[in-house]
């Protein structure tokens, strides 16, 4: 059941649905949209189909053949293939980040698969200034290597129904161009529902609102990781982002006005290479059991929780000095009102849009790195600084 292209989708629904009742035009949708279901197709998530044969990520079998499959890539697997200009093009990004180029494999891998369920994070954010070339490496190095069948372009700031129906048969989609201003509560609840594991509702021309469930990475370019308006969702979210961070400027550093036509010409051995690599570092990470971070993408994503996350960075500036026996937490949170003269009362109102249970929960989640212990004395809920060596 593969998706065509929407624009050709809008012309054929207009085209084929005239005058005819709505369950019939239901019914034609769904051919267009969807085409005819074939048998034949592969549906093993464990495998990725080449041209000239199929991989399994868990036993590490290649079988050469000729199979069909839904989110076939339109190459050649080869795992000695070479490119000195692939090799190049990926090392320049490098810079000072040691690790960049593993991160970009293993994302790489996992995109060529169905298998949402290797336990990695789910969503890509690529960080960094806009001249650093970010959509060079996605549009003309990464997308090749999928194919246009397989990825879709979303837009991150507006999940919808609309926009979760792109991702069917989908095993990546990207945001060129996310806004990196602040998330409402909504687009942060969107965001959970297409990186979790439960179905999502799609909704297109003609056919009613229907369940499915995602299997594409989201890959993110972004000029700065996003702000979120609930600030007890960083530890939820930081469970399904994977941050990537550009270094280096590529256009400033790397001047080179026929890099499109080389890699154009080169196409088929950059991508067959990038395929070998992504495969190899893929089956590093399952058996290690989690993706590569850089130092430097932990930094960038310890700086954005605790710049965006005014209670952990109200938290981290805190005087324990003179409560050693520790505060309760509704007097940190009445203090926390107070540093922005803002005194409500703590069981109805807010502070900075911040409950006293979403207070609560910013404490629990982030208590590790803050070094405090929450725990209950007397039927309070209480905090208190760990001592040195004390875990």
């Amino acid at each position: 059941m593969q998706l065509i292209n929407k624009n050709k989708i809008e012309t054929l629904v207009h085209s084929k649905i005239r005058n005819v009742s709505p369950k019939a035009a239901s019914e034609i949708a769904k051919k267009i949209y969807f085409g005819t279901p074939d048998k034949t197709l592969s549906s093993n998530k464990d495998e990725v189909v080449f041209q000239n044969g199929k991989y399994n990520i868990k036993t590490r079998e290649f079988i050469e053949g000729d199979f069909e499959s839904l989110n076939k890539i339109p190459w050649d697997y080869n795992h000695n293939a070479k490119s000195k200009l692939g090799k190049e093009l990926i090392s320049r990004y490098v810079g000072n980040n040691i690790g960049f180029d593993t991160q970009i494999f293993e994302v790489l891998g996992i995109m060529m698969f169905q298998d949402k369920d290797m336990g990695f994070k789910k969503t890509i954010f690529f960080d960094g200034p806009s001249d650093y070339a970010k959509s060079f490496l996605t549009e003309r190095l990464l997308q090749p290597v999928l194919g246009s069948h397989n990825y879709t372009q979303i837009d991150s700031n507006d999940l919808n129904p609309a926009e979760f129906a792109k991702l069917i048969n989908r095993t990546a989609a990207f945001d060129d161009d996310m806004d990196r201003g602040q998330w409402s509560t909504k687009s942060v609840s969107n965001f959970k529902k297409v990186t979790g594991s439960t179905k999502l509702k799609a909704k297109m021309l003609y056919i009613d609102v229907f369940d499915f469930i995602n299997y594409a990475t989201l890959w993110i370019n972004c000029n700065g990781l996003p702000e979120f308006k609930d600030t007890g969702s960083g530890g939820a979210l930081d469970t399904r982002m994977h941050v990537i961070k550009a270094t280096v400027n590529i256009r400033q550093k790397y001047h080179d006005p026929d890099i499109y036509q080389k890699v154009e010409e080169h196409q088929k051995e950059i991508s067959e290479w990038l395929i070998a690599e992504a495969i190899q570092a893929l089956a590093k990470a399952i058996d290690r059991g989690s993706l590569t971070e850089t130092q430097i993408s932990k930094e960038t994503l310890r700086y954005n929780n605790e710049e965006k996350n005014p209670v952990v960075a109200w938290m981290q500036q805190y005087d324990w000095d003179n409560c050693i026996k520790g505060k309760r937490t509704s007097e940190l949170f009445n203090n926390y009102n107070a540093s922005f003269n803002n005194t409500t009362d703590i069981n109805y109102g807010k502070a900075n849009g911040v409950k006293i249970k979403t207070f609560t929960r910013v404490l629990r989640d982030n208590a590790e790195r803050m070094n405090i212990k929450i725990y209950v004395s007397m039927g309070y809920n209480k905090v208190r600084k760990l001592s040195p060596g004390e875990e």
